[in-house]
């Protein structure tokens, strides 16, 4: 598949403008919690047009509850 490797790609460069070019990190530590933070925010809070203008959170769940209705 490789409109994955794009996609990948893209998320990488999302992280770097959105978190690791715009503060200073001290030590890995503070990476670390900011990286968590970070992932946390993107899924809960983001819309993603390729979701359907849904946080990933949401999407996830809605794939999880189609596969339960069709079992």
């Amino acid at each position: 598949m490789p409109e994955c490797n794009g996609r990948a790609e893209q998320f990488i460069q999302t992280l770097k403008e959105n978190l690791l070019w715009a503060k200073h990190f001290k030590t890995i530590e503070d990476l670390r919690l900011a990286l968590l933070e970070f992932h946390k925010i993107y899924n809960e809070k983001w819309i993603i047009h390729r979701h359907q203008y849904k946080t990933p959170a949401q999407f996830r769940g809605d794939i999880i509850d189609n596969r339960a209705m069709a079992v």
